[in-house]
C-alpha cells in the first residue's frame, strides 16, 4: 500500500500505520490522532511524501518533532490546526515544497468598518488588534467597531514581518505610536 486515506476517521484512538511502503497520507479531521502515534507513525512508515494532517487538534509540538523520520517529506498540511509555532518543522524538514497551511491561494476580502469620531477634540484613532492563529479581531475607540476576520498568514519572520496601516480617509494621517505583543498560549489544564 502506497496510499492512505483516513480522513474523519473517528473509530481510531491510539492505532498506528505500520506500513513501510507508504508515500501518501490523509489523516484529515481525525480529531483522536495524539503524538504518540504520529510519532510511532512516522518511524514505521519511513516513505511518506504527502502528510496531510488538516483539523487535527490534537497534535501537538511533540508530535511534529518526529516529522524528521520523514526525509521524503515534501508536502505538508496543519491547516486549521492549534499549532503556534511551526519553526522546529521548518528547521527539521527543510525539503518541504508544500506547506498548505502558509498557501496564499485563499479568498481574501477586504473587511472595514466606520467609526463616528469627532477628530477636532480627540485628535487621535485607537484600534487594537488581537490576532490568534487564523482568526484577526480588530476594536476600533475601545469597541464601538469590532471587525473579526478568518486570515491564511504567510510565514513571517524577522525582516520579512510586515504591517500595513491603510487610510481611506481624504486627509493624511501620521502613525506616532505602534506597540506590538507577543503572548504565550495560555496553559490550559
Amino acid at each position: 500500500m502506497v496510499s492512505l486515506e483516513l480522513k474523519g476517521c473517528g473509530v481510531l484512538s491510539e492505532a498506528f500505520i505500520n506500513c513501510p511502503l507508504l508515500t501518501s497520507l490523509d489523516a484529515s479531521f481525525y480529531s483522536q490522532l495524539t503524538n504518540d502515534c504520529l510519532s510511532a507513525t512516522t518511524v514505521s512508515c519511513p516513505l511518506i511524501e504527502s502528510l496531510i494532517l488538516m483539523s487535527c487538534p490534537s497534535i501537538g509540538s511533540d508530535g511534529l518533532q518526529s516529522l524528521f523520520c520523514l526525509p521524503n517529506l515534501i508536502v505538508l498540511d496543519l491547516s486549521y490546526t492549534f499549532l503556534v509555532n511551526l519553526q522546529p518543522v521548518f528547521d527539521s524538514c527543510l525539503q518541504l515544497k508544500m506547506k498548505a497551511s502558509l498557501k496564499g491561494d485563499f479568498y481574501k476580502p477586504t473587511f472595514g468598518g466606520f467609526v463616528d469620531l469627532d477628530l477636532t477634540k480627540d485628535k487621535k484613532i485607537s484600534l487594537r488588534s488581537l490576532i490568534n492563529h487564523l482568526v484577526v479581531e480588530s476594536f476600533g475607540e475601545g469597541g464601538k467597531t469590532i471587525i473579526l476576520s478568518r486570515v491564511y498568514p504567510q510565514l513571517a519572520v524577522l525582516k520579512q514581518a510586515h504591517l500595513f496601516v491603510f487610510n481611506n480617509g481624504t486627509e493624511p494621517i501620521t502613525m506616532e505610536k505602534l506597540k506590538g505583543w507577543d503572548m504565550k498560549s495560555a496553559q490550559i489544564k
